[in-house]
C-alpha cells in the first residue's frame, strides 16, 4: 500500500495538488525549500501565504509538514518541546517509566501525520498542561499519589 501510494503521489500533485497525506506531505516540504527563512520561521497559517499556487482552496492533510511549514522548524521544536514536557509532568505525577513520554509524543507525531490537530484548542491547550501539573503537585509539601489520594475515605 505505501509503494501505491508513493506512485500515485506525483500524479495527485499534478492533479489534486496533493489530495493525499503522502502528496500533501511532498507539496509542502516542496514549498518550504523555497526559501531558507521558510525553514526557520514558516509560510503563516493563512492559506493565502501558505500554499504556493494558485488554488489557495487545496486540501492539505499532512498535520506534522503543515506545522513545519506554518510555524517553521524553531517553532515547531519549541511546539514538540513544551508537548513533551506536558508528557513528561504527567508520567512524573503518576510515577510511572519517564521513557513513556517519548512515547506519547510519537503516537502524537504518528497521528499528526494522517490529520491537522496540532493547531486544534485541545493540542493548544495541551501545551502548557504540564507547566499546571507541575505547579499542582509542588505546591504542597508532600508529593501527590493518584492510588491513595484518589480513594474515597472509610467511613468510621
Amino acid at each position: 500500500k505505501i509503494d501505491n501510494e508513493i506512485e500515485k503521489a506525483d500524479y495527485e500533485i499534478d492533479t489534486y495538488g496533493g489530495d493525499s497525506r503522502l502528496a500533501s506531505a511532498m507539496m509542502d516540504m516542496r514549498e518550504i525549500s523555497e526559501d531558507p527563512k521558510y525553514i526557520l520561521f514558516g509560510k503563516g497559517l493563512d492559506n493565502t501565504y501558505r500554499i504556493a499556487g494558485p488554488d489557495k482552496d487545496v486540501l492539505r492533510n499532512c498535520g506534522d509538514t503543515s506545522l513545519l511549514i506554518s510555524w517553521g522548524a524553531i517553532f515547531t521544536l519549541v511546539y514538540l518541546s513544551f508537548l513533551y514536557y506536558s508528557f513528561y509532568q504527567l508520567t512524573k505525577q503518576f510515577q510511572i517509566n519517564r521513557g513513556f513520554a517519548a512515547v506519547f509524543l510519537l503516537i502524537f507525531l504518528v497521528v499528526g501525520f494522517s490529520e491537522v490537530i496540532f493547531t486544534l484548542p485541545f493540542f493548544l491547550g495541551f501545551l502548557f498542561f504540564g507547566s499546571l501539573i507541575k505547579k499542582q503537585y509542588t505546591v504542597h509539601e508532600e508529593v501527590f499519589d493518584p492510588y491513595t489520594d484518589l480513594q474515597p475515605a472509610a467511613h468510621h
